[in-house]
């Protein structure tokens, strides 16, 4: 009886043994893949910023070119009425 005892004894330790090890590969596959996603999660932070801030930069040039644009508009439209105001002049006084 005692024998069987022993004997499950050591069964059972080998048996938790086996998990306990199990267990610690489980912990570091976990710590491994915690660190892998955190890695990723800052990378894709940085990237994102990164193409924030390239859009902010594209924003800002392109408000600038629509600026000039208008800017280029509105000269070209005084330019525009002011001859025509000379044209109806000159038929007045052609008159």
């Amino acid at each position: 009886m005692k024998q069987q005892l022993l004997t499950q004894e050591e069964t059972y330790n080998k048996m938790l043994a086996d998990v306990c090890q199990r267990w610690e590969r489980t912990s570091q596959k976990w710590v491994h893949m915690r660190e892998e996603l955190e890695q990723k999660v800052l990378e894709s932070q940085r990237l994102r910023q990164e193409e924030q801030e390239r859009t902010k930069e594209d924003l800002q040039r392109l408000s600038e070119a629509i600026l000039q644009l208008e800017l280029q508009v509105l000269k070209k439209k005084k330019k525009k009425s002011f001859w025509r105001w000379v044209c109806k002049r000159m038929r007045f006084w052609k008159r």
